[in-house]
């Protein structure tokens, strides 16, 4: 089954059957060191898409052709939107361009594949007001954690990965510096907390009874290192006590973007700060910012506002 591999097994035959490849470059990954969440992201597209394949009989890697990929994604196009079709295109093509690399001679079937094309959309995140509600609707269980969860999340811009694998002796709460060792590409980069996240940090910290410079800073009821699904649950919960909707955790890091960009921020500061490779994501929020500029000028224009 896809994901379920020996570790022995890191290469595959040139002619080997699609199942063997598939293991091979999942293998190929974890040994890399990627991330737990990437790896899912490749056994959840590859599973489906040895699936199809399986379907039709197809059973070795040689068979499948430009045509077979082409049909394939057009298939998906019927369950998935634009961004879901092109998420499972840039699954196939780093299984086909790594299996190229470990055979010899094989023509690579996706390199005349077009990508599909993805309208990027900007989408604002949560909105700064409503991160204040959920934080003043922080009342009961462990209220302390929880304000300062939410403030730490819109003031870093983090990714959650990042953030809850932060550990105490990665803060500086005289400055705000915050180490981020291991980000997206296993990168490193700082981030940073103001004079407000950082208050609600120290009041959290004092709720604390272990302060290691290696125990994890953000924690559950039992102590243990904050989970994915547990900050999911944080926000949930506090989006219902302010009676708002459930964002998501990734909108907290959209708010940050686009809240330094109206406050004047540069985008090339950003994108260090985001730890983006490139600044077509940055621009995507600049557009947002841009766009805001160009509404309160319609509201406010001295001239247009002037009575002749």
């Amino acid at each position: 089954m896809l994901g379920k591999v020996t570790e022995q097994r890191i290469f595959i035959l040139i002619d080997g059957t699609l199942d063997e490849a598939l293991e091979g470059f999942i293998t190929d990954r974890r040994s890399r060191g990627l991330s737990p969440r990437t790896i899912d992201f490749y056994i959840e597209k590859l599973s489906r898409f040895r699936k199809f394949f399986q379907e039709k009989g197809i059973l070795q890697i040689v068979e499948i052709s430009t045509a077979d990929i082409r049909l394939y994604l057009l298939g998906l196009s019927e369950s998935c939107n634009n961004g879901g079709v092109h998420a499972h295109y840039r699954a196939l093509r780093s299984f086909f361009n790594w299996w190229e690399g470990e055979s010899e001679g094989n023509t690579n079937p996706i390199k005349k594949v077009s990508p599909p094309k993805v309208i990027n959309n900007p989408k604002e995140g949560i909105a700064i007001d409503d991160v204040m509600k959920m934080v003043s609707a922080c009342k009961t269980g462990m209220a302390e954690r929880d304000k300062a969860i939410l403030l730490s999340l819109v003031d870093t811009g983090c990714r959650a990965s990042e953030f809850l694998s932060i550990n105490i002796g990665d803060m500086d709460l005289v400055n705000g510096d915050i180490r981020i060792l291991h980000g997206k590409g296993d990168k490193y980069r700082t981030v940073y907390l103001g004079r407000n996240s950082r208050r609600a940090v120290r009041r959290y910290l004092k709720t604390r009874s272990e302060l290691f410079a290696h125990s994890p800073l953000w924690i559950t009821n039992d102590g243990c290192r904050l989970t994915y699904s547990g900050l999911r649950q944080i926000i949930r919960r506090r989006a219902r006590d302010a009676n708002l909707k459930t964002p998501g955790i990734h909108d907290f890091r959209r708010c940050f973007a686009i809240e330094f960009l109206r406050n004047e921020g540069d985008i090339f500061t950003l994108q260090r700060i985001l730890g983006h490779s490139s600044l077509e994501m940055v621009k995507r929020y600049l557009a947002i910012a841009k766009a805001d500029c160009e509404s309160a000028h319609r509201k406010a224009s001295p001239v247009d506002r002037w009575n002749t």
